[in-house]
């Protein structure tokens, strides 16, 4: 696993980084409607912004060692990216994760969580038993 010092020292001008976040924005755009994001209601945007943010946060689990810093990089970097190529809905999203970040982070971490069970205990009703 990769750790975000070495992932700053890189830059964006380094082939895998720049290969990563490429790969990241690409997965975005195919899995995430954008289009039309500046026209959304505030809570559609985001919802947008989670499932963004849940992707890039998959990606990066894979790959490199995550924290928030970390996913503040790759939020950069895919913002720098995203604005370089003029798409401008997905730079906006990018913006408004970093604004949101630790909302979203918080319901990442709450819809992950998986519910433990209740054990409940098994009792015998000893005096229904057959009666002869």
């Amino acid at each position: 696993m990769l750790k975000r010092e070495n992932i700053m020292k890189m830059g964006l001008n380094n082939n895998w980084v720049a290969q990563f976040i490429d790969n990241v924005g690409k997965n975005i755009l195919s899995s995430v409607e954008i289009g039309n994001y500046f026209s959304l209601s505030s809570e559609k945007k985001l919802i947008t912004q989670y499932l963004v943010f849940k992707i890039i946060y998959k990606s990066i689990s894979m790959k490199i060692k995550e924290d928030k810093e970390t996913m503040s990089i790759v939020v950069n970097f895919i913002l720098k990216k995203s604005e370089e190529n003029e798409n401008y809905e997905l730079s906006e999203v990018m913006k408004d994760i970093k604004l949101n970040h630790d909302k979203l982070t918080e319901m990442t971490n709450t819809s992950i969580k998986q519910p433990t069970p209740t054990k409940r205990p098994i009792s015998v009703n000893k005096s229904n038993k057959n009666k002869d």
